[in-house]
């Protein structure tokens, strides 16, 4: 098959910040990058320096100042005045309590924009679904999550001192609507510490006493417990889990942290707070539950989770079995070079000149990477600070997947562009071939996300209407029954 290309523009960011945390940190997501898109990050970031957002303010002089002004059930109130007023088309009401920073950065004629893009694709307005406030880094932060027909949107309100809107966040926002069938029931599930919590689903089979349980994990990027991608909202981690609670299998899902809580991301965040706590947590939660089979859990990883599975064993010997799906023994860096020295080169209208400059950024990059010192922890990379690269860096996927002798099966789609069958796939059978624990399945004509390609060597590829592929779910279902007989 010919594979398709288009050519998006000159940007190589596109595709680093869809690894990396989209629009958490940069606010650079594939939406502006590419004036349309399909990655769920935030679509409206507008935020000063950090060093400027906490002058000398502590969060409980900024629970006083909310105090002394308005009270936060006004707050409250008043932001969801403004979320509805935006979902009704009305931002000159919003503009006007801008702080004097905020207007200089985003005019209403901008704000109507970005919200249109947002929500283009939501389908109808239904109405105000919840609420939240936090307080952090001296401001005042109140969250309304709006409910279309197709799914919910987020709007994080940041007030100043003076009781100014200072920020503006937009995030798509799952809202958990648990299913029941005949074949299996959902239960609304919190993972992780009281106070900020990540909203889940637990999937459990019917009329299947004590069944195996599976734990998913995102691939990188700001995803719901779904890993919703794409202009048709494609789920594919919801495909995976009923498709496996169909046959027996019991599943956890979960949003990632910082796409339920993008206002917590810090310039020093790590491999362990974006991914891994949450991951351990989520161990913690299937041991906690009677009616699991948990000396049968199996940690199924995407993308960047599959690249993480094999430290997730190493670090909670709960873990009885794992499967890599689309994920790579390679270093990140390395990864999100090969993909935009694919990207640049399908660009249309460039000379080689300017293509080869292009690329040269990215090396840089790259390059910066792999000779981190201490000293620049703080400086951005691929849009995350040292400190990410560090954490992440200090994992060798590679010798921990060697090393583990509980059962591991590795997944590769034939048609990814973002994890090469041909080079991720083929290093991993040269490292792990030959291990009796180990099995490898390869899939014709499926993408990244392991639904079927529709020939794009773009995020274009995961834009109509699609579903994982039923082969895969029974391959995965079926190594998990011999799992358990091996035992």
């Amino acid at each position: 098959m010919r594979r398709k290309r288009r050519n998006k523009g000159i940007l190589a960011g596109v595709l680093i910040c869809f690894l990396l945390l989209s629009g958490a940190v940069s606010g650079c997501t594939a939406r502006e990058a590419e004036g349309e898109g399909t990655d769920p990050s935030a679509a409206v970031t507008t935020q000063k320096d950090e060093s400027e957002m906490t002058e000398g303010v502590t969060d409980t002089e900024a629970e006083e100042m909310a105090g002394e002004g308005l009270q936060e059930e006004e707050l409250i109130e008043l932001s969801a005045e403004y979320a509805r007023q935006m979902a009704e088309g009305d931002f000159e009401t919003i503009t006007q309590s801008f702080s004097d920073a905020m207007k200089e950065q985003l005019s209403s004629p901008e704000l109507a924009k970005a919200w249109e893009d947002s929500v283009r694709d939501l389908g109808s307005y239904i109405g105000l679904n919840d609420t939240k406030v936090i307080y952090q880094n001296g401001y005042v932060g109140v969250t309304i999550i709006l409910e279309y027909e197709e799914n919910g949107l987020s709007v994080l309100f940041t007030y100043n001192q003076s009781g100014k809107l200072d920020q503006l966040w937009i995030t798509y926002s799952t809202i958990a609507k648990p299913t029941v069938t005949e074949c299996f029931r959902e239960i609304s599930i919190e993972i992780g510490d009281s106070e900020y919590p990540v909203e889940g689903i637990l999937t459990v089979p019917n009329d299947v006493e004590n069944p195996p349980v599976v734990i998913l994990v995102h691939g990188s990027g700001q995803h719901d417990m779904d890993e919703t991608i794409g202009a048709a909202g494609n789920k594919p981690f919801r495909d995976l889990a009923h498709g496996l609670a169909k046959q027996g299998i019991a599943v956890i899902r979960y949003n990632k942290r910082y796409y339920q809580y993008p206002e917590m991301v810090s310039s020093t965040v790590t491999i362990e707070d974006e991914v891994l706590d949450d991951v351990a947590a989520a161990i913690r939660f299937a041991g906690e539950q009677e009616n699991l089979d948990t000396d049968r859990l199996i940690v199924i990883g995407h993308s960047l989770g599959g690249m993480l599975v094999p430290k997730i064993a190493q670090d909670n010997e709960e873990v009885d079995g794992i499967v890599i799906m689309a994920g790579s023994p390679r270093r990140l860096e390395d990864i999100i070079l090969d993909q935009n020295r694919e990207a640049i080169q399908a660009i249309e209208n460039m000379s080689e000149e300017e293509k080869a400059e292009l690329l040269s950024q990215v090396e840089e990059e790259a390059a910066k990477v792999r000779n981190l010192t201490d000293e620049q922890l703080d400086e951005p990379i691929f849009g995350m600070t040292g400190y990410y690269w560090k954490s992440l860096n200090e994992i060798d996927t590679a010798q921990i997947g060697k090393e583990l002798e509980i059962p591991v099966l590795i997944l590769q789609g034939e048609a990814d562009f973002q994890i090469h069958a041909d080079v991720d796939y083929v290093q991993w059978q040269g490292l792990l071939m030959g291990k009796s624990n180990v099995e490898f399945r390869l899939y014709p004509n499926l993408n990244h996300m392991f639904m079927p390609t529709g020939g794009y060597m773009t995020e274009e590829d995961y834009a109509a209407e699609n579903q994982l592929d039923e082969q895969v779910i029974n391959d995965i279902a079926e190594w998990i029954a011999r799992t358990e007989n091996r035992e």
